[in-house]
């Protein structure tokens, strides 16, 4: 689960999550879409089931967005940044946390798109 966005918070826009099982993955444009939009509300039924654990990598933001912009509260929620830090490992990034457990890293993301706000 992620969530990609303009300044990504309560004061912030969410425009797209993405949302995957072993499978598949999904990209849902909810970009201008309110609380009661259906795409919303299937997704809130999705994100707020309690047999369903959703796994995030630090989802502080995305949780607050989701929260008071889209009505939707994160439940079952594996958080790998926070059991990271709770085994007492100190790392900056998803990236840190995949090269500790000896996983690749992701290479293909472009950093430089965030230091930029052209919207």
């Amino acid at each position: 689960l992620d969530a990609e966005g303009i300044d990504l918070c309560r004061a912030g826009q969410i425009s797209i999550i993405q949302v995957s099982t072993p499978q598949e993955c999904f990209l849902l444009d909810v970009l201008g879409k309110g609380p009661e939009d259906p795409l919303v509300v299937w997704l809130r039924t999705l994100l707020e089931r309690k047999d369903l654990v959703k796994i995030i990598h630090d989802c502080r933001m995305d949780s607050d967005a989701l929260f008071h912009l889209l009505r939707i509260e994160l439940i079952s929620v594996h958080d790998s940044s926070c059991w990271h830090a709770a085994a007492g490992y100190v790392d900056k990034s998803l990236n840190d946390t995949l090269s500790h457990h000896g996983l690749s890293q992701n290479v293909v993301r472009d950093s430089s798109v965030y230091k930029i706000n052209n919207a």
